[in-house]
């Protein structure tokens, strides 16, 4: 057999099942199975590396943050209403026992609003927080450990009691990820994430695919690791052959749902569900499994995978582990 002589020829062990699996696959197959083992050199060709060479794997952009050129009055108006909307139909989920009352119908006694924050200001015994919906406005007070966690522009469901055209909160809530088991790939594949760095000399990647944010050299990363599939987060027409995406960005990676964050807190981001990017936003929707972020943050919340730079993690366990560099 041809192939299996070129493949021992340079220096790789075949293991006898190896061996007899070459026997069944067809030219296409072959082809693959060659050219990976030209390229990586692998001490023995098992089953195991070969089935790992004929994995099919596949990556799709979900949607990006688009950069517009200009940008009007009506754009900024379709979007806080794109979002308000977007936020309110969560937030009416998981307040469905609630009796939610829109703001020009609130009177007296105990409701519930949703509404966007205006504004927000600290006042000796809390925060007092301007919330405003379709119908109108109401200010809002609010405990501290609640209102110090409440930004502008965050939209939120707020409970209370309302007195001389006031509402006095008891409990605020955001529109937030739900709690759900961690969401894992029928398929073995790694995605390693890496910020910074300077591929003159390269770290070992183990990886199907590398996101990479604020790198150089990434074309000697191309040469040495030709099956690496790389992502590079950029805001610019770099040449390169690498996948650009700009940030924020939801992709979908064999079955797992990916949002890379550069530039934001993920913590936030998650219960918030939207980021502002300069002056407009972009909408977390669908539900990350996993989030890529370059904050110094490595945490699972609520089921998600919040992964800081120089990482890999195996999509297949939502196992991560340290890249060496």
């Amino acid at each position: 057999m041809n192939q299996l002589k070129r493949i021992m020829d340079l220096g790789v062990l075949v293991e006898p099942e190896a061996a007899a699996r070459l026997k069944s696959f067809n030219d296409s197959d072959l082809k693959t199975i060659m050219s990976k083992v030209e390229a990586q050199r692998p001490l023995v060709l098992s089953e195991e590396v070969i089935k790992e060479y004929l994995k099919t794997s596949s990556m799709r952009i979900i949607k990006q943050f688009t950069q517009k050129t200009s940008f009007s009055v009506q754009d900024y108006v379709n979007f806080v209403n794109e979002r308000f909307s977007f936020l309110q139909g969560i937030l009416v989920t998981k307040m469905e026992a609630a009796n939610i009352t829109s703001i020009n119908k609130c009177g007296r006694g105990n409701v519930t609003v949703i509404g966007m924050v205006k504004s927000v200001e600290k006042k000796d015994t809390g925060f007092v927080a301007e919330l405003e919906d379709t119908t109108g406005a109401i200010r809002a007070v609010v405990p501290e450990e609640l209102g110090k966690r409440i930004d502008h522009d965050d939209v939120i469901a707020v409970t209370g009691n309302i007195n001389n055209s006031i509402l006095f909160a008891d409990n605020v809530i955001w529109p937030d990820v739900p709690l759900r088991e961690p969401k894992k790939s029928s398929i073995k594949t790694k995605i390693s994430f890496m910020t910074d760095h300077s591929f003159e000399h390269n770290p070992k990647i183990d990886s199907d695919y590398l996101i990479v944010s604020n790198c150089e050299n990434i074309e000697h990363l191309q040469q040495d690791l030709p099956f690496l599939k790389i992502i590079a987060i950029t805001n610019s027409d770099i040449k390169t052959k690498a996948i650009k995406i700009r940030s924020p960005c939801l992709m979908d990676i064999d079955g797992v749902v990916i949002l890379v964050a550069i530039g934001h807190d993920p913590l936030k981001t998650l219960r918030k569900r939207y980021i502002i990017e300069g002056k407009t936003g972009f909408l977390i929707d669908p539900i990350p499994d996993i989030v890529f972020t370059d904050r110094p943050l490595d945490s699972n919340y609520k089921g998600i995978s919040v992964i800081s730079p120089q990482k890999t993690v195996d999509i297949s366990t939502r196992e991560t582990k340290a890249i060496t560099v």
